[in-house]
């Protein structure tokens, strides 16, 4: 385990009498994912603190064949961190991290009534430097309940989160790409119709970074 939210796998290459078409990985002896012949390692972003899981690996050929499953390797993630980065009331707080793991003790500390961060354009406020870093965003906002379209563009990696809940994660490096989130958002009866949202961003490669969040209630 990398994190509570990231296991990462490896593996040696099979043989196979014809030719090895690509890999499945399997987590708790489900279907996780199909990869290619050329893939030999993976990283399952989907994981949650303080829990087990079991993998295993098969191989497939062109013509449907899966090899029998490799040795299983059952591993415990750690507990998720205590986030130290304060929550903002209708504005963004967001915490600056050098490196792209949201590590360590935050680097600089601001106040965001919106992320719409083209840093190519925006001379002011730069991060330094301008790759290799991470950024936390957590807020409270008011938004009535009902159904909700959630629109991100990201360079490189994102994860978005509504109350706690995980609805985008898409944390690998990436040219600047659009994701839209359709969510339901219900009154939890004790905080009303305030809501955390929560974005968590980083940019690893060279190039300008580019970091867009914004909804509107259908």
């Amino acid at each position: 385990p990398k994190s509570a939210t990231q296991v990462d796998l490896s593996w040696s290459a099979s043989i196979d009498n014809v030719a090895t078409t690509g890999y499945q990985v399997m987590r708790n002896n489900f279907l996780l994912t199909s990869l290619p012949g050329s893939a030999l390692t993976y990283s399952d972003l989907g994981t949650t603190g303080n829990t087990t899981y079991t993998y295993a690996v098969r191989a497939f050929d062109a013509a449907g064949n899966l090899s029998s499953t490799s040795n299983t390797l059952q591993t415990t993630t750690p507990a998720p961190s205590v986030s130290t980065c304060p929550v903002g009331s209708n504005v963004f707080i967001g915490c600056y991290y050098t490196g792209t793991t949201l590590a360590g003790a935050p680097t600089k500390t601001t106040s965001d009534p919106q992320i719409l961060f083209d840093w190519s354009n925006a001379f002011a406020g730069r991060p330094t430097p301008m790759s290799n870093f991470s950024v936390k965003w957590r807020g409270t906002f008011n938004l009535p309940a009902g159904n909700y379209t959630f629109n991100t563009v990201t360079s490189d990696g994102m994860r978005l989160y509504i109350d706690g809940v995980r609805v985008l994660d898409s944390w690998k490096d990436q040219q600047p790409t659009l994701y839209t989130i359709n969510s339901a958002i219900v009154d939890s009866g004790q905080t009303g119709n305030s809501h955390l949202i929560e974005v968590e961003f980083y940019n690893k490669a060279s190039g300008w970074p580019i970091s867009y969040v914004w909804w509107n209630k259908q």
